[in-house]
C-alpha cells in the first residue's frame, strides 16, 4: 500500500482532495479506481483510504478509517547534530533519521564545523519523502539552534538522557538512558573542549564511545540511533 502526506487532514474528515503534488504521485503510482491508499498527516495519524475516480482529472479520497501513532516509536528520540558543509551528507542524516522515528532534528553550528546556511525547507521536504517511504504517523520537526551556548538550558531540560557520541565515552551497552532521550553528534573534528566542558554540567548526560576509529557524522548518527532504540 502507498503512501501520501495531506497535512491538512484530520478524523472529520471523510473525503479529501489531493493537492497537485500528490494527484501527481497517484498519476505515477497508477492507482486504480477503489485501490487502497494510506495518507499520512504527519501530525500523529495514518488515514486509510480508497481512491475515487468519478472526477478523472481531479480523484478523491474516500477515508474509512484512521490510526493514531501508526509506525511510531513508544518512546521519543531527538537528535542534535553540528552543521555539514555537505548538504547531500545532511539530507540523507535527515531521511535515515526520520525512517528511524526520531521526533525532532536539532541542527547546530559548532566551533569545529563549517557554518554553511541550512535550507529548512528542503530537509523538510526529504523527511516528508521518508514519512511517505517508512509510513509513519509524525513528521520531525527541523530547526537550527541559534543560541551562542551549544544547547539552552530550557531545551537540555526537557530530556530525561543525554547522549554524547565521545572517542573518550563508555561503552554504549553498559549504559542505561531513559525516554526522552536527546543524542548530540559533533562534527568529524569533535567538539571544541570548551564544549564539551559545557555539556558535562548536566547531570544527564552520558557518554558513549561508538567505535575503535573516527566514524563520519552520518554513520556516528544511525549507529547511535540503533543502540538507543533497542535499549529504550
Amino acid at each position: 500500500m502507498e503512501c501520501l502526506y495531506l497535512p491538512d487532514i484530520n478524523i472529520e474528515s471523510s473525503r479529501v482532495a489531493p493537492n497537485e503534488a500528490e494527484r501527481k504521485h497517484i498519476r505515477a503510482l497508477r492507482l486504480k479506481h477503489n485501490e487502497e491508499v494510506m495518507i499520512t498527516n504527519g501530525k500523529g495519524i495514518c488515514f486509510f483510504a480508497r481512491v475515487n475516480y468519478e472526477n478523472l482529472q481531479n480523484p478523491s479520497l474516500e477515508i474509512y478509517k484512521f490510526v493514531e501513532n501508526y509506525g511510531e516509536n513508544p518512546f521519543f528520540i531527538d537528535i542534535l547534530i553540528c552543521n555539514l558543509s555537505d548538504r547531500t551528507r545532511l539530507e540523507w542524516i535527515i531521511e535515515k533519521s526520520t525512517e528511524l522515528g526520531v521526533s525532532q532534528i536539532f541542527i547546530k553550528n559548532c566551533k569545529h564545523s563549517q557554518i554553511k546556511k541550512v535550507d529548512i525547507l528542503r530537509l523538510t521536504n526529504k523527511a516528508i519523502a521518508a514519512v511517505k517511504q517508512c509510513k509513519r504517523a509524525c513528521l520531525p520537526t527541523i530547526q537550527v539552534v541559534e543560541t551562542k551556548q551549544f544547547i539552552s538550558m530550557d531545551l537540555a531540560n526537557q530530556y530525561k538522557s543525554i547522549v554524547l557520541l565521545d572517542e573518550n565515552g563508555e561503552n554504549p551497552l553498559k549504559s542505561d538512558i531513559k525516554s526522552k532521550t536527546l543524542i548530540i553528534v559533533g562534527p568529524e573534528g569533535g567538539l571544541h573542549p570548551s564544549e564539551i566542558s559545557f555539556l558535562d554540567k548536566f547531570d544527564n548526560i552520558n557518554k558513549w564511545r561508538l567505535a575503535n576509529r573516527r566514524l563520519r557524522t552520518e554513520t556516528a548518527v544511525i549507529a547511535a540511533l540503533s543502540i538507543a532504540i533497542n535499549k529504550l
